[in-house]
Protein backbone atom coordinates (compact mmCIF):
# COMPACT_ATOMS: atom_id res chain seq x y z
CA UNK A 1 0.00 0.00 0.00
CA UNK A 2 2.84 2.19 0.55
CA UNK A 3 4.41 1.80 -3.01
CA UNK A 4 0.82 2.37 -4.53
CA UNK A 5 1.05 5.40 -2.38
CA UNK A 6 4.51 6.51 -3.46
CA UNK A 7 3.67 5.97 -6.83
CA UNK A 8 0.08 7.43 -7.33
CA UNK A 9 1.22 10.56 -5.54
CA UNK A 10 -2.35 11.51 -4.16
CA UNK A 11 -3.64 11.90 -0.66
CA UNK A 12 -6.41 9.33 -0.61
CA UNK A 13 -3.57 6.94 -0.60
CA UNK A 14 -1.27 8.67 2.25
CA UNK A 15 -4.55 8.87 4.63
CA UNK A 16 -5.06 5.57 3.88
CA UNK A 17 -1.50 4.08 4.63
CA UNK A 18 -1.95 6.45 7.89
CA UNK A 19 -5.02 4.99 9.01
CA UNK A 20 -3.54 1.09 8.82
CA UNK A 21 -0.28 2.65 10.31
CA UNK A 22 -2.08 3.79 13.41
CA UNK A 23 -4.30 0.81 13.88
CA UNK A 24 -1.55 -1.58 12.90
CA UNK A 25 0.85 0.08 15.29
CA UNK A 26 -1.61 0.39 18.27
CA UNK A 27 -2.47 -3.51 18.06
CA UNK A 28 0.37 -4.60 17.89
CA UNK A 29 1.46 -2.75 21.42
CA UNK A 30 -1.80 -3.78 22.53
CA UNK A 31 -1.51 -7.20 21.95
CA UNK A 32 2.69 -7.02 23.42
CA UNK A 33 0.94 -5.43 26.60
CA UNK A 34 -1.14 -7.48 26.99
CA UNK A 35 1.13 -10.70 26.13
CA UNK A 36 4.42 -9.91 27.59
CA UNK A 37 3.84 -7.68 30.07
CA UNK A 38 0.29 -8.58 31.73
CA UNK A 39 0.29 -11.88 30.69
CA UNK A 40 -3.15 -11.71 29.66
CA UNK A 41 -3.09 -15.06 27.69
CA UNK A 42 -4.82 -18.80 26.90
CA UNK A 43 -3.58 -20.93 29.25
CA UNK A 44 -1.91 -23.32 26.98
CA UNK A 45 0.18 -20.61 25.84
CA UNK A 46 1.46 -19.92 29.10
CA UNK A 47 4.76 -21.83 28.39
CA UNK A 48 4.74 -20.44 24.86
CA UNK A 49 4.02 -16.45 24.69
CA UNK A 50 5.48 -15.87 21.41
CA UNK A 51 2.92 -18.51 19.63
CA UNK A 52 0.19 -16.18 21.22
CA UNK A 53 2.19 -13.49 19.98
CA UNK A 54 2.26 -14.14 16.41
CA UNK A 55 -1.61 -15.34 16.44
CA UNK A 56 -2.41 -11.67 18.08
CA UNK A 57 0.21 -9.97 15.35
CA UNK A 58 -2.20 -12.08 12.59
CA UNK A 59 -4.92 -10.92 14.02
CA UNK A 60 -4.13 -7.05 14.84
CA UNK A 61 -2.31 -7.12 10.96
CA UNK A 62 -5.93 -9.06 9.46
CA UNK A 63 -8.05 -5.96 11.09
CA UNK A 64 -6.06 -2.88 10.13
CA UNK A 65 -6.38 -4.55 6.56
CA UNK A 66 -9.76 -4.92 6.44
CA UNK A 67 -9.87 -1.39 8.11
CA UNK A 68 -7.75 0.61 6.24
CA UNK A 69 -9.17 -1.55 2.64
CA UNK A 70 -12.90 0.15 3.94
CA UNK A 71 -11.44 3.15 4.44
CA UNK A 72 -9.99 4.03 0.92
CA UNK A 73 -13.19 2.30 -0.35
CA UNK A 74 -15.35 4.79 1.55
CA UNK A 75 -13.00 7.67 0.63
CA UNK A 76 -13.37 6.57 -3.15
CA UNK A 77 -16.81 6.23 -3.25
CA UNK A 78 -17.54 9.23 -1.27
CA UNK A 79 -14.86 10.73 -3.94
CA UNK A 80 -16.91 9.62 -6.98
CA UNK A 81 -20.14 10.33 -5.57
CA UNK A 82 -19.71 13.88 -3.90
CA UNK A 83 -17.29 14.90 -6.83
CA UNK A 84 -15.12 16.23 -3.79
CA UNK A 85 -11.43 16.60 -3.89
CA UNK A 86 -9.27 14.32 -1.90
CA UNK A 87 -8.06 15.40 1.45
CA UNK A 88 -5.31 17.56 1.85
CA UNK A 89 -2.60 16.58 3.78
CA UNK A 90 -2.99 19.08 6.88
CA UNK A 91 -5.20 15.84 8.45
CA UNK A 92 -2.55 13.46 7.86
CA UNK A 93 -1.91 13.19 11.51
CA UNK A 94 -5.61 12.87 12.58
CA UNK A 95 -5.90 10.11 9.86
CA UNK A 96 -3.06 8.26 12.06
CA UNK A 97 -4.91 9.35 15.41
CA UNK A 98 -8.05 7.87 14.53
CA UNK A 99 -6.88 4.67 13.04
CA UNK A 100 -5.13 4.28 16.26
CA UNK A 101 -8.62 5.05 17.87
CA UNK A 102 -10.23 2.27 15.48
CA UNK A 103 -7.72 -0.30 17.20
CA UNK A 104 -8.30 0.97 20.85
CA UNK A 105 -12.16 0.66 20.29
CA UNK A 106 -11.95 -2.98 18.92
CA UNK A 107 -10.08 -3.47 22.40
CA UNK A 108 -12.28 -1.75 24.13
CA UNK A 109 -15.56 -3.52 23.24
CA UNK A 110 -13.40 -7.33 23.69
CA UNK A 111 -12.75 -6.25 27.22
CA UNK A 112 -16.37 -5.00 28.06
CA UNK A 113 -17.91 -8.00 26.59
CA UNK A 114 -15.49 -10.47 28.13
CA UNK A 115 -14.69 -12.30 24.72
CA UNK A 116 -17.18 -14.03 25.16
CA UNK A 117 -19.69 -14.99 21.93
CA UNK A 118 -21.51 -11.76 21.91
CA UNK A 119 -18.27 -9.95 21.07
CA UNK A 120 -17.86 -11.00 17.36
CA UNK A 121 -20.88 -9.48 15.80
CA UNK A 122 -20.11 -6.12 18.02
CA UNK A 123 -16.55 -6.14 17.19
CA UNK A 124 -17.27 -6.59 13.43
CA UNK A 125 -19.57 -3.85 13.14
CA UNK A 126 -17.34 -1.93 15.10
CA UNK A 127 -14.11 -2.52 12.36
CA UNK A 128 -16.48 -2.07 9.47
CA UNK A 129 -18.31 1.18 10.11
CA UNK A 130 -15.47 3.08 11.97
CA UNK A 131 -13.65 3.54 8.96
CA UNK A 132 -16.46 4.34 6.81
CA UNK A 133 -17.77 7.45 8.81
CA UNK A 134 -14.74 8.45 9.28
CA UNK A 135 -13.83 8.63 5.71
CA UNK A 136 -16.94 10.44 5.27
CA UNK A 137 -16.08 12.79 7.85
CA UNK A 138 -12.32 13.63 6.48
CA UNK A 139 -14.14 14.21 3.13
CA UNK A 140 -16.66 16.41 5.00
CA UNK A 141 -14.12 18.29 7.23
CA UNK A 142 -11.62 18.95 4.35
CA UNK A 143 -14.47 20.45 2.18
CA UNK A 144 -15.59 23.05 4.38
CA UNK A 145 -11.81 23.67 5.02
CA UNK A 146 -11.40 24.43 1.41
CA UNK A 147 -14.68 26.75 1.15
CA UNK A 148 -13.29 28.55 4.39
CA UNK A 149 -10.13 29.64 2.88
Amino acid sequence: MIGVAAVRRTWLWWHTVAFLVGNLGLGVAIDYWDIYVLGQMDPKFRDVPSAAFEISLFGAGLFSAVGSALFLAGLALAIRLWGAESPRGMLLGFSLLLGAVDALGVRLLYSWSGGGGSYAPVAWVCICCFPLLYSVALLRLGCRHRRLS
